[in-house]
């Protein structure tokens, strides 16, 4: 530990005990009340029958309780407590109530209400928070708390710092995410420079900690083949052990491409960013001031000597500039002076709220974040909320013009915070992991223009209704002349955003020709014409047409690009550049509504430049002139919103929607209103009644919400009845029956197959009583309730969409393989797959399930091979025929479950072949019929069979297997060797001359010498 930090409170207990001894010995036994140690707050019997004493001047001299420190003692800190309450403050008058009450009881040493004042002041001073003042860039002052006071607190609190997680979690999806450590935006997106970029690594050799940084070179262990590599990422992830599980740091890491050159200075490393290694961080042996100073001794390049980078196996080698200095180590190693260096990610959320209880809407903007790094049990409850800042003045974005600043300081120096947990200085780097807000708030903070505009989404790019849709001709608002026709009939947009551009009063700039101003800029003649001119008479909305409500339809639910954050970044400079210009505010506005970008810090520098514009006069340059010179002395260069500068903060990805506002706030307010709307005084008092009689505990179970499902009272009434015939019992008997199972739907942890087995005990128990536990049943009634019971446990286990799909996966995956010869045992090996997977770890052993799943099995098997025989034969006959590389584009897109962006491998275009060729060889008379019609063409079409003779998909599977291991046993095994190249070059020749028509768009065709090394050789090159 450094000289600088003070000694522990044991040593310095010590140190104290020793003095006090010195003075004891040296005043003769006395004990220097004075000047020594805290001697305790005790009283004696008879001072509880007194008034309490006076309290001492305080002085420097005076000893403190370390029991309460920062404070004094134990009734400075409980008074002091007492004028801080955050929701019930005490006045001075309060507190001199409370202080002669005290001191009537006999208490010691109660301060006054002015020394409590300066202490706070003091505390504050040393160890508060501060208030920070900006002046805003639009003209407003407002002040904010610091982050950096804040966040340290936050690590030197003892309850808090322990919980507090600074490095990315990676886990199983299968295991339930539900911190924000695990999910993809912290673990996987984040950029690797702003995260937590070292950790602390124990030698498991010699026991001494090493601190390894990203973007440094570092050796691993033998146990990695002592390989050198360019750390970029460190995470954590759970790790089970004989003594149980606990947290490890993990590496994700670029591999290095050593490079020799004719002197030692020639030679580096090139960085290869697309060959990511990952490991355990235990299998880090040297840092890289180790490497650099043994990399002669190991023969290995200087690691400082880094070439560039290279993003693509074989492609171009970039420059290095992941470092500023890459023969330097990483700064962040020389400023943290070997302490840990942390990131602390924080949800930054702001909305607007009302500044008083009156009906007059005081608005206010206020910031407040949370610690991402706490677990959401902990980050949700008040005292872990902390704010920021508010002003009822200044905007959102000029707030955070103050937070960036000190983000960006942060980000820059990082700040020196005291770790509690670890007992330490660690220097942290403040991040902003996402904004949170409603969906206009989120809007503005992302410059976007709103959920009004012509592009509504601030996250990709769907269009909605746009002004170029409306039909200015003089049959606008008449009625289509076709329901369908695309072009007659218009849909005008919800709000016109550039409505306040096309006032040429207001913008200096109009595209009427009779305009008074040729310049662009409205002079005051042409203001005094608009002004009297008559308002035009709003049209009405044109009825929606069918075409356009398709369009509109497939354009929301399409999948539109998504916005990115250096295009909107390029945007709204443009967008300044076009205000800039004499009459350019028009234009200005067309462009924010064709991008769908409004910046509103931005439009308070566009605004003033055009208030600006409106008193010019004279030729265009010279206002051009005077505006730019105006721009060059009054507006800032910086001059688009400041959530630009938050490093690694994209606001259109980075807005998660908020469940509060979105949905509960949303529509559910809404439908709630909706109701209570309806209901008389009668009604809502007994709606209030039963509201607070009711138990709102039903509605949760393990954290999960529950639903009574009419469906299953019914399914589960019937059994009870028909339980209740067959046993005899009397009306009664089975209306208990019935309130029970009403009570119990709303337990979804209660299967259908324990429900009726419950039905059915109650029904038993109460057989048994009407007949005095004497039950005779006859074989045929038991085996049929048995049978019932069966039945409808059977009906009761439904397989989910998730297992569904993972079935319909497995089945695509066995039946699309592209040398499969067998396909009548595909439904036992997708069952052989299933039993591996975890999502039917509980079916195998349970009868029912497996029944289902095996008849899921079955069934899938069926339609896939099923359906791809019709396909096959389509393709070779009628409408649907194609070529051969059409047709595998066709089939593999269907039945094969292949990545979207992996290319068709070849193998499957010979696969294909075979099965063409096998139908036209052995099954072509099966299913169709050829003929000559009058024109002397051979035609062939799809024959009908008659009744019970149409061949079935398992005779012909069945032959297709036949036929596949007569020519292996012809050929050869495994589709390999002289014999089968000629084969399938005759193969292909043959189905080229007959369906290849000289156009192949899918694919592309084969050559002319085809083997089956060149089948490996182009495997996957096939587009």
């Amino acid at each position: 530990m450094p000289d600088s930090l003070a000694p522990g409170f044991r040593e310095a207990a010590l140190v104290g005990m020793a003095e006090d001894l010195g003075d004891y010995l040296r005043n003769g036994g006395g004990l220097n009340i004075d000047g020594g140690a805290y001697v305790g707050p005790g009283q004696a019997p008879e001072e509880y029958h007194q008034t309490g004493a006076a309290r001492p001047r305080q002085t420097k001299k005076m000893p403190a309780d370390p029991n309460y420190t920062p404070y004094v003692d134990r009734v400075a800190a409980v008074l002091d407590v007492c004028r801080h309450l955050p929701r019930s403050v005490f006045s001075d008058s309060q507190m001199e109530t409370i202080n002669w009450c005290c001191t009537t009881l006999g208490i010691d040493s109660i301060p006054s209400v002015s020394w409590l004042k300066e202490m706070s002041d003091d505390l504050q001073d040393k160890i508060g928070i501060r208030t920070l003042r900006f002046q805003g860039a639009l003209g407003h002052v407002y002040y904010a708390n610091s982050l950096q006071d804040q966040i340290a607190q936050e690590f030197a609190n003892p309850l808090i710092s322990e919980h507090i997680r600074v490095f990315p979690e990676d886990i199983e999806p299968s295991a339930g995410m539900g911190e924000a450590r695990q999910f993809a935006r912290w673990r996987h997106e984040a950029d690797p420079s702003i995260l937590s970029p070292m950790p602390r690594v124990k030698n498991p050799h010699t026991g001494a900690s090493n601190d390894f940084l990203i973007f440094e070179p570092v050796r691993l262990s033998d146990a990695s083949a002592s390989e050198i590599c360019m750390p970029f990422r460190f995470f954590t992830r759970e790790v089970t052990t004989d003594v149980g599980s606990r947290a490890e740091f993990f590496v994700e890491a670029w591999r290095l491409e050593a490079v020799i050159g004719d002197r030692p200075e020639h030679g580096g490393y090139i960085v290869n960013e697309h060959s990511v290694l990952e490991f355990p961080a235990s299998h880090l042996q040297l840092t890289f001031p180790m490497l650099q100073a043994t990399h002669k001794t190991l023969s290995v390049p200087d690691p400082g000597s880094i070439l560039g980078r290279r993003n693509e196996l074989h492609g171009e080698v970039t420059p290095w500039t992941r470092v500023a200095n890459p023969v330097l180590d990483n700064n962040w190693r020389a400023k943290a002076r070997q302490h840990r260096v942390v990131t602390f990610m924080m949800w930054l959320y702001c909305d607007d709220t009302s500044g008083n209880s009156s009906k007059k809407w005081n608005k206010h903007n206020s910031f407040l974040w949370t610690a991402a790094g706490l677990p959401r049990a902990m980050a949700q409850q008040q005292q872990n909320v902390h704010f920021s800042c508010t002003s009822n003045l200044a905007p959102p974005l000029e707030m955070l013009d103050g937070i960036a600043s000190q983000l960006e300081e942060g980000q820059r120096d990082g700040w020196w915070v005291w770790d509690y947990a670890n007992n330490e200085p660690v220097l942290v780097i403040p991040e902003v992991l996402a904004l949170l807000g409603d969906n206009p708030m989120q809007s503005e903070l992302s410059c976007h223009i709103g959920l009004m505009g012509k592009y509504f989404c601030r996250i990709c790019k769907v269009r909605g209704s746009d002004a170029d849709d409306d039909d200015d001709g003089p049959n606008a608002g008449s009625a289509p002349q076709s329901l369908f026709h695309h072009s007659t009939h218009r849909r005008r947009p919800l709000l016109s955003l550039d409505a306040s551009s096309l006032d040429s009063s207001l913008t200096g700039s109009s595209t009427d020709a009779s305009s008074a101003s040729t310049s662009g800029i409205s002079g005051s003649s042409a203001a005094s014409d608009t002004a009297t001119a008559k308002k035009k008479k709003p049209r009405k909305r044109p009825l929606e047409t069918m075409h356009q409500m398709y369009d509109r339809s497939i354009r929301f639910l399409s999948n539109n690009p998504f916005r990115r954050k250096e295009e909107s970044q390029d945007q709204l400079r443009s967008i300044f550049t076009e205000a800039s210009r004499v009459g350019g505010k028009t234009n200005a506005g067309k462009m924010q509504t064709q991008h769908g970008v409004k910046d509103t810090y931005q439009s308070t520098f566009m605004e003033k430049i055009w208030d600006f514009g409106r008193k010019l006069r004279g030729s265009i340059p010279e206002k051009q002139q005077k505006m730019d010179d105006f721009i060059r002395n009054n507006i800032p260069e910086e001059h688009i919103s400041p959530v630009w500068r938050i490093q690694d903060l994209d606001p259109h990805k980075d807005t998660p929607g908020e469940v509060l506002h979105v949905v509960l706030l949303g529509f559910v307010k809404y439908f709630w209103r909706d109701i209570v709307s309806r209901l008389s005084d009668e009604e809502k008092a007994t709606l209030a009644t039963r509201l607070s009689s009711f138990d709102f505990d039903l509605f949760t179970r393990d954290g999960q919400p529950c639903a009574f499902d009419n469906e299953r009272v019914e399914r589960l009434t019937n059994y009870a009845i028909l339980c209740s015939n067959n046993m005899g019992l009397t009306e009664g008997q089975l209306n208990d029956i019935l309130i029970l199972i009403k009570l119990s739907c709303g337990d979804i942890a209660m299967s259908y197959g324990q429900m009726y087995w419950n039905i059915f005990s109650a029904a038993h128990d109460l057989h048994s009583k009407n007949t005095q536990q004497k039950l005779v049943f006859e074989k045929e009634a038991i085996d049929a309730l048995v049978k019932t019971v069966l039945e409808r446990l059977r009906e009761a286990y439904e397989l989910s969409r998730d297992q569904n799909l993972i079935i319909l996966n497995r089945a695509k995956q066995l039946i699309g393989e592209a040398q499969r010869i067998n396909y009548k045992n595909t439904a036992l090996e997708i069952e052989a797959k299933l039993r591996q997977h975890e999502k039917f770890a509980h079916v195998w052993g349970n009868d029912i399930p497996e029944i289902v799943v095996r008849s899921a099995c079955k069934e899938k098997a069926k339609n896939l091979t099923g359906s791809l025989r019709l396909v096959l034969y389509k393709t070779l006959v009628g409408k649907q025929q194609c070529s051969l590389a059409t047709a595998t584009l066709n089939i593999v897109t269907t039945y094969c479950s292949l990545p979207a962006d992996q290319k068709i491998p070849i193998q499957y275009q010979v696969h294909f072949a075979l099965l063409r060729r096998f139908i036209r060889e052995k099954a072509w008379g099966d299913w169709v019929i050829e003929y000559v019609n009058d024109d002397g063409e051979k035609i062939a079409t799809k024959c009908k069979g008659p009744s019970g003779r149409v061949p079935t998909g398992e005779d012909f599977w069945s032959k297709v297997e036949a036929w596949f291991l007569e020519r292996l046993q012809t050929l050869g095994e495994g589709f390999k060797g002289t014999k089968w190249e000629e084969y399938i070059k005759e193969t292909i020749r043959l189905d080229h001359e007959k369906y290849f028509a000289g156009q192949d768009p899918a694919l592309e065709s084969f050559p002319e010498e085809y083997y089956h090394s060149t089948i490996r050789a182009r495997e996957g090159t096939l587009a």
